[in-house]
């Protein structure tokens, strides 16, 4: 009895919930367009009211959603997107008044979405509310007035550069450097930008500079790009930018260097590089670089009472502690300067810590310390005791056993600080190769580690540089992985690997990064002195494989069924979708290209620009008549190019021939009709289409009496096609209606004197005749 009860009052909350409430059931209040708050907000209407609603009982309830509809004054719609609402649940009653209320909702709309110019608009906001069920109607209306700024394309910024000032032996987060300021004057603010509304992280420019020996002409690469980019929001049109780069993360050894800082501007991903911006020359001093190691070998903290809510907090929260005995949750993190470089995990319900090791990079000058503390989730994480690492100039090793502090029973460490390892003795040898059909550049690079900590193992990363670009061979090669050579020793790496070239653009560079534990060496990496050339390739093989005759859309002609061979690099690494091929079909005995008149079978459109399918075949329709009055053989020449990256990868050739027949020149005259009635129309025409062109548009018939149109039209076709007869009327508003459309087979059409044509309701005979 029980059960049926249940079942009984499930089927009446989803009854209903599965009728749609009313429009009477909503009420927004307190609407207003919100001033702005930041310049995100800025970039579009900010529309902010409370929301009241009938609340629901069950639990079976559906989600309401609230989107906005706006129009001009002339009640055109100038935004419409029901994918941007808000969704709310109504809320479960629990007093007598029944209603949910949401309070400050914010709809937000861009500036870019909005089918409007620049300027001061008045507007109508309509909002509107539906359910999974479907529309439930209008809820709210009213007019606003809005201030449209002037948008721009995110590379349309520009910028003056002013006061540009370098800073030598600078401090910064407990660390010493250079620090590079200046003022930058902007064309247009962030919230101005019209993918800024949807890309708001992508809006912002990013700027970097790059160190130049003025002497050598060498840049010098900075360790962690996150120091070297500083990430402005045009929120005043003039800024004051600053980038401060710790002298531990500038690839450089020792010594004094007539420098030149340049600035550069560029978007998140570095795809829009606004150039060079200005430069500036300063002297550099640079302190001996270290590479330096921690390693916690154990730590044991003091027994005692500990908060609990770190090990129950993850099912109960309160604002208040629990304290007790309980266990607590820890672990460390060292610090360089005042900057964390490593966090250990969590040794939950433990006195004891993880043990973990940190690679760094250092100056004599760089102070460093771990902190302890008890993992808590819900409030602020328990201090348990720092540590100070005092450490000497130059080289230096130091063990710590079971030294405790603070509220560290016994803690088992140690320092090492090393010579920055180098590299030297580099010998590399680069040569063309073709492997399985893929053209490309064979690499093979040999060298010499120098002050490699005991036991480690150097990676060695081969890069593309182009332009301001850096690419990770490593991140994109999948099919050369059977023919990438690895030799890890402490003193003798060595790599090779074959790149193709469909990886390369002209004039890029080769360059290799040294590393061990993710540390990069003090060193420049190693760029090859000679810029790429991409010879001619022709890995990627064409052919015909099969012609015949077909009719295709009323048009009769051949297909070439025409296979290419594609290396599996290709297939692996770029993918069938995106090598593109021109292709050219060459009548050879009068030297004129056809490529205007052929059509691919996929798609019914040109194929001057084309990819193959999944099969790696390509169907190509020739239609007959493009040849002319002729019966004899046409000697034809088909050529295939094919592309990845702008990078030619294949030039093919072949010589065929077709032969020709029963092309005729075929000669419209007139069309004799006779109307029965013009109804509410008030005139019709006819159409004569042929292979997709319009051939012939008759004159308007406005008057009954008249019963012949002249159409003198004359074209070649083949005898075997077909042509298209369409009548149009057309109302008293200038709108035309398709009456009749037929099909009439020239074959057909040759064995009679005239061709009727079927009647109608506004025609009651036709006949074309030729």
């Amino acid at each position: 009895m029980r059960t049926n009860i249940f079942i009984w009052l499930i089927l009446f909350a989803t009854n209903l919930v599965s009728q749609n409430p009313k429009i009477e059931n909503f009420e927004i209040q307190n609407f207003k367009i919100d001033e702005a708050k930041s310049s995100r907000e800025k970039s579009g209407i900010n529309a902010v009211f409370d929301i009241k609603m009938i609340s629901e009982e069950n639990y079976f309830s559906k989600p309401y959603y609230f989107y906005a509809v706006l129009y001009d004054v002339d009640d055109k719609i100038i935004y419409s997107n029901s994918n941007n609402y808000l969704k709310l649940y109504p809320k479960p009653s629990f007093d007598e008044n029944n209603y949910s209320i949401y309070n400050l909702q914010r709809h937000f709309i861009a500036y870019a979405a909005l089918s409007l110019t620049a300027g001061t608009h008045k507007i109508k906001y309509k909002l509107y509310v539906a359910s999974d069920l479907g529309e439930i109607g209008l809820l709210f209306e009213k007019e606003i007035i809005i201030n449209v700024p002037i948008l721009y394309n995110y590379d349309d910024q520009e910028f003056k550069i002013n006061k540009l000032q370098v800073q030598e032996n600078y401090e910064k987060y407990s660390q010493k450097g250079i620090f590079v300021s200046f003022i930058c004057d902007f064309k247009f603010f962030t919230y101005q930008i019209k993918e800024y509304a949807e890309l708001y992280y992508n809006a912002n420019y990013y700027f970097y500079i790059k160190l130049l020996d003025t002497k050598s002409n060498t840049e010098y690469s900075i360790n962690n790009p996150s120091f070297n980019l500083e990430n402005i929001e045009v929120d005043v049109l003039s800024k004051r930018v600053e980038i401060f780069i710790p002298y531990n993360r500038i690839n450089i050894v020792d010594g004094i260097y007539d420098m030149q800082v340049q600035l550069y501007a560029s978007n998140y991903f570095n795809t829009i590089n606004f150039g060079k911006l200005a430069e500036t020359k300063f002297v550099m001093q640079q302190p001996k670089l270290y590479m330096a190691k921690f390693v916690m070998n154990s730590m044991q903290i003091v027994y005692g009472e500990y908060d609990v809510t770190s090990t129950i907090g993850r099912l109960f929260s309160s604002k208040e502690s629990n304290t007790g005995k309980g266990y607590p949750d820890v672990f460390w993190t060292f610090y360089l300067g005042s900057l964390s470089l490593h966090t250990s995990d969590v040794s939950e319900n433990s006195f004891f810590a993880y043990s973990d090791s940190v690679y760094f990079r250092m100056i004599d000058a760089d102070p460093i310390k771990f902190t302890v503390y008890d993992y808590d989730l819900i409030s602020r994480n328990d201090f348990l005791g720092e540590f100070k690492i005092y450490h000497k100039k130059g080289i230096e090793n130091i063990t710590y056993t079971d030294k405790s502090f603070d509220n560290v029973k016994a803690c088992n460490f140690a320092f090492y600080k090393y010579e920055m390892p180098y590299i030297d003795k580099k010998v590399l040898d680069v040569k063309d190769k073709n492997i399985d059909g893929t053209s490309g550049l064979y690499i093979s690079l040999n060298c010499h580690a120098n002050n490699l900590p005991e036991n480690e193992k150097i990676n060695i990363t081969p890069l593309i540089i182009r332009d301001s670009l850096t690419i990770n061979l490593l991140q994109h090669i999948n099919y050369s992985e059977n023919i990438q050579k690895y030799q890890y020793d402490s003193d003798s790496p060595r790599l090779e690997i074959f790149v193709p070239y469909y990886f390369f653009n002209n004039n890029d560079r080769l360059a290799f990064n040294f590393n061990f534990n993710n540390m990069d060496f003090a060193l420049e990496n190693l760029v090859h002195s000679e810029l790429v050339k991409i010879p001619e390739i022709k890995d990627i093989a064409a052919k015909i494989d099969t012609i015949y005759d077909s009719k295709i859309n009323g048009i009769a002609g051949c297909i070439i069924n025409y296979n290419f061979t594609i290396p599996t690099s290709y297939q692996n690494d770029i993918g069938l979708n995106k090598i593109f091929f021109n292709l050219n079909l060459q009548d050879t005995d009068n030297n004129k290209s056809l490529n205007n008149e052929l059509t691919s079978i996929e798609t019914q459109a040109d194929i001057n620009k084309f990819t193959v399918n999944k099969d790696m075949k390509k169907q190509i329709f020739i239609p007959y008549y493009i040849f002319g009055e002729s019966k004899k053989k046409q000697n034809l020449q088909i050529t295939s190019q094919s592309f990845v990256n702008e990078i030619q990868t294949s030039d093919n050739s072949q010589d065929f021939y077709l032969t020709i027949e029963d092309n005729i020149m075929f000669k419209l005259d007139k069309i004799n009709i006779k109307i029965k009635t013009l109804e509410n129309y008030k005139d019709l025409h006819y159409v004569i289409r042929y292979a997709n062109k319009e051939l012939v548009r008759t004159d308007k018939i406005s008057d009954i009496k008249i019963t012949e149109l002249s159409v003198n039209k004359n074209f070649v076709c083949n005898h075997k096609d077909d042509i298209q007869i369409e009548l149009y009327a057309t109302d008293k508003y200038g709108i035309e209606t398709l009456i009749q459309s037929s099909s009439l087979p020239i074959i057909e059409m040759q064995k009679k004197n005239g061709y009727k044509l079927k009647s109608n309701k506004l025609v009651k005979k036709a006949t074309i005749s030729f």
